[in-house]
């Protein structure tokens, strides 16, 4: 029989006098991360570590330091706050490098699409908080090339905050990437981020319509599973209509082909003019058309503030 999450990791309950990690919060191959507290200003945060493996990996330790230096850069509601970077005592002695992050209370937008659909108002608000996001970074030359629904943070308060800008890209950083090379998720991925080109803004823009597209219809705008016949839809196939997925949503169909336009100058500017763009439209949604699916309200998991009208 198994035992609880996290039984056997030497993280759970250590502290070194400057971290204390309390709980895990998720794993995968790259590495971990915990609930924990940053001692000297008692405050709960997450702290996310490189996994052992990839402690001498020098790509993807510059992945780890230009992410914590684009979150550095940056307070904003909307972007998850990077308080420390560095080494830290780990349990076995052996230092561990960890990124100190603002902890959200919540789960990320993908986990609770994966527990069932949200309220059009709910999901229209979480990506008009997201584009604020993308245009706080934008304005300091941050480029985040990851931009998906697993990528966007919920609070319990319904407040959308971005997350994960280990892809970023931004002036005056060193690049790990060069034009050429293919990065991102495939299913969210920008045309010319499928065709290994340097990525702007507009295609964070792209990717976050990408997003929307899935949150209103329950999947991508290009469905599959093969990452080349993704790549494949992205750079040449038509923009799906959203009406054929979601009659009752025609209203956003304009707004989804304008995000999702295969040449980054038919996009929108910015991210402020998406996000203005996305509230104007819930304002003149119908109450019962915003109100949307119930789905996601009767599912405990998932915050009130996201389910409620």
């Amino acid at each position: 029989m198994s035992g609880p999450p996290g039984a056997g990791d030497p993280f759970i309950g250590f502290a070194n006098g400057q971290l204390r990690f309390d709980a895990p919060l998720g794993r995968g191959a790259m590495g971990a991360v915990y609930r924990g507290r940053q001692l000297g200003l008692d405050r709960q945060v997450a702290i996310k570590i490189i996994a052992p493996h990839l402690a001498d990996d020098e790509l993807y330790l510059e992945r780890f330091r230009r992410e914590a230096q684009a979150l550095g850069r940056q307070v904003h509601p909307h972007i998850i706050t990077c308080h420390d970077v560095g080494p830290y005592p780990g349990p076995d002695g052996r230092a561990v490098i960890a990124m100190v992050l603002e902890y959200v209370d919540g789960a990320s937008l993908g986990t609770l699409l994966r527990q069932g659909r949200m309220r059009v108002r709910a999901v229209l608000e979480l990506h008009a908080q997201a584009a604020l996001g993308l245009a706080a970074a934008h304005r300091l030359g941050i480029v985040h090339r990851d931009v998906k629904p697993d990528n966007i943070m919920v609070t319990r308060d319904g407040v959308a905050k971005l997350a994960d800008f280990g892809l970023a890209r931004a002036d005056g950083l060193a690049g790990v990437t060069t034009s050429g090379t293919m990065m991102g998720s495939p299913a969210y991925m920008s045309p010319e981020a499928c065709r290994g080109e340097v990525v702007t803004a507009r295609g964070d823009l792209y990717s976050l319509g990408c997003s929307l597209f899935h949150a209103l219809t329950g999947k991508p705008p290009y469905d599959t599973t093969n990452t080349f016949a993704a790549i494949r839809h992205h750079t040449a196939s038509a923009v799906p209509d959203l009406c054929e997925r979601r009659p009752d949503l025609h209203a956003l169909g304009p707004a989804l082909k304008h995000l999702l336009a295969k040449l980054p100058q038919d996009r929108p500017a910015g991210g402020r003019e998406v996000a203005e763009m996305l509230r104007a439209l819930a304002a003149t949604l119908p109450p019962e058309l915003l109100a949307g699916s119930t789905a996601a309200a009767a599912h405990g998991d998932i915050p009130q503030a996201l389910t409620l009208v």
